[in-house]
């Protein structure tokens, strides 16, 4: 009960959290008046910029199930209450379907978007396959979902459970994908009528938290090569083996 309890508390955070981000991220373009031309393309241009905001702050958080030793110091705070820091594993994969779900509203209100750049917007002298595959925010987006296409379909329990290999070494072509996020807003395709930007920095959302990953993967590497020893070895009924290790903590 207790259990179910927590689960519950997760999912309506989540759900909640999610939903905020979405409107601040809407209402963010809505009532900037500096952006007031690309405003004309109304619900897709919002749509896009609340699906991107979700996008930046689930990114990031999508590495942190993995950093084992904040997630253990998260797992004392207030937090750990609501968030199943325990349960590492579903929390990135819950990350991991939420990306999934704004990428999908992200890229198709994009695609509305560049279509009616054209249309509504001619005076930008802006060409739809421009956008797609000549701008850094085209061109970077059609990457990343090409990538998430191999590393989902290589995470499926199907997939894991005939080649465990197969999907350790397709997730890392997460490292791509994040480089490929980090530059995803380079070029700055939202930006005011006088010229100045209006990004949303998911760059340093993730860079901290990639700054992060790799500290305790170094950490880890460090540790791992500290010498260890056999203790002892015990052999059970039915020829099993139970080897005993000593190594530093």
């Amino acid at each position: 009960m207790a259990m179910r309890k927590k689960s519950i508390q997760f999912w309506v955070f989540w759900v909640v959290f999610q939903a905020v981000l979405f409107v601040v991220g809407w209402l963010k373009q809505e009532r900037d008046f500096g952006l007031r031309i690309l405003d004309r393309l109304q619900y897709s241009v919002f749509a896009s910029r609340g699906a991107g905001l979700c996008l930046a702050v689930t990114s990031a958080l999508l590495l942190v199930p993995m950093c084992r030793n904040t997630m253990k110091f998260l797992r004392d705070t207030p937090l750990g209450r609501v968030i199943p820091f325990d349960e590492s594993i579903f929390f990135h994969k819950v990350c991991a379907w939420t990306i999934l779900l704004f990428s999908l509203v992200h890229g198709n209100a994009h695609y509305v978007n560049f279509f009616n750049v054209e249309t509504i917007l001619p005076a930008l002298g802006l060409r739809s396959y421009q956008i797609h595959y000549t701008m850094w925010g085209g061109a970077t987006g059609h990457v990343m979902v090409m990538l998430m296409f191999f590393m989902y379909t290589a995470a499926a329990i199907k997939m894991r459970n005939q080649s465990f290999e197969t999907f350790w070494y397709v997730h890392h072509l997460a490292i791509i994908w994040y480089g490929c996020l980090l530059f995803h807003g380079y070029g700055c395709f939202v930006k005011t009528v006088d010229g100045h930007c209006r990004p949303y920095y998911s760059w340093a959302y993730c860079l901290f938290v990639c700054v992060v990953y790799l500290g305790e993967r170094l950490f880890r590497e460090i540790r791992g090569r500290r010498q260890t020893t056999v203790a002892n070895a015990v052999l059970h009924p039915g020829n099993a083996l139970e080897i005993q290790w000593d190594k530093p903590s």
